[in-house]
């Protein structure tokens, strides 16, 4: 699959306005707070500090903090630590998250999951099943869509692949 990198957003103070007057209306005054600035640094602090601990950052978390609009693929890509050496608040405030390192970060993986046991609890029908049996298929039911959306993208892009001859 692959990904538009014009999805890929650039964060900015100005992104953070609403964290900044929330922080103030609660009564905080340091400036780290108060300011969008500063809600910027902290953003940005605990993004170093996920990706330091080996986990990664979506697009659509970056995404969310620039205010944007976020997709299903936007969750399946991402960013891990390396992108550390390229990313970094620039002298003008703004981060960004060079595509260089961008990467799929959720695997369509729908060979993982057995739901033979889902379908034998549901012809037994027994009363004490029934919720747990309805909070499963649900979830099934999404994934399937989701997995169903990721295909299509698969195959949507597939379409265009260069061909080498």
């Amino acid at each position: 699959m692959k990904y538009d990198i014009t999805r890929l957003p650039v964060i900015k103070s100005k992104h953070f306005n609403d964290e900044a007057v929330q922080a103030a209306n609660a009564g905080m005054t340091d400036e780290q707070y108060t300011t969008a600035q500063g809600q910027k640094v902290l953003w940005y602090m605990y993004v170093l500090d996920k990706l330091n601990r080996g986990d990664s950052i979506s697009v659509a978390e970056l995404r969310k903090a620039a205010n944007k609009k976020v997709e299903l693929k936007d969750y399946m890509f991402g960013f891990d630590k390396r992108a550390l050496d390229y990313t970094s608040p620039k002298a003008s405030d703004d981060i960004f998250f060079h595509p260089m390192h961008l990467k799929q970060i959720v695997p369509n993986n729908l060979h993982l999951y057995d739901t033979n046991n889902l379908y034998r609890l549901k012809r037994k029908n027994a009363a004490i099943y029934r919720k747990f049996v309805k909070r499963l298929e649900e979830g099934v039911d999404m994934m399937l869509d989701d997995i169903g959306a990721q295909n299509k993208e698969i195959l949507r892009d597939m379409k265009y692949e260069p061909t080498i001859k």
